[in-house]
């Protein structure tokens, strides 16, 4: 656990205008997190260890770190969200909704008004916002059995756990994946 639980807002600031510049640039989403994190950690690890399976996993000493990063990868494929910029945006709204992550709701709005100048649409921060909602609805997924879920049929687990298909992300998918693409051939071309 950080022995240091104060929050970093000048780092944080310094995190965000990196982000900016560059949204693939994740050095600065982490460091955005960890000056935003306090004792976001420490509470759900509480929660965690208060659960029965979070009882059992501790039991087999998995490695928190690891695993909490592939828990994002998981969140994509659950809630429905791509790894196009306005989904990245979207899932970590939703994170933010289930664990309370200050750093994640930073990089979400910060995703939302990129989304929302690059694909010139109110919908775009409304996908956001959804993806929000739906986190707040679902239940807790972050300190899931995982390891029994993926067994599992994807509509079972969305359903045992209220993940609703989102609404407005879908409709937006394909032109922010042809955004994204169409920024980075601009990028290579000026490289």
């Amino acid at each position: 656990m950080p022995a240091d639980n104060r929050i970093h807002p000048l780092i944080a600031l310094r995190a965000v205008r990196g982000l900016l510049r560059d949204r693939e640039d994740t050095r600065q989403a982490f460091l955005l997190v960890e000056a935003l994190r306090g004792k976001t950690t420490l509470r759900q690890f509480a929660r965690f260890c208060a659960s029965e399976s979070g009882r059992a996993l501790l039991a087999e000493h998995p490695r928190f770190r690891e695993r909490n990063r592939e828990m994002h990868d998981l969140l994509h494929v659950v809630a429905g969200y791509g790894r196009d910029p306005l989904g990245e945006a979207c899932v970590l709204a939703f994170t933010f909704a289930q664990n309370g992550s200050r750093g994640a709701a930073a990089i979400a709005l910060v995703g939302a008004w990129r989304n929302l100048r690059r694909l010139r649409t109110l919908r775009a921060p409304r996908a956001v916002w959804e993806a929000y909602r739906q986190g707040r609805r679902a239940l807790w997924l972050i300190w899931a059995d995982w390891e029994t879920l993926l067994e599992q049929p994807l509509d079972e687990v969305r359903v045992r756990f209220r993940v609703a298909a989102p609404l407005h992300y879908p409709q937006l998918r394909e032109r922010s994946v042809g955004a994204a693409a169409a920024a980075d051939q601009m990028r290579l071309a000026a490289a």
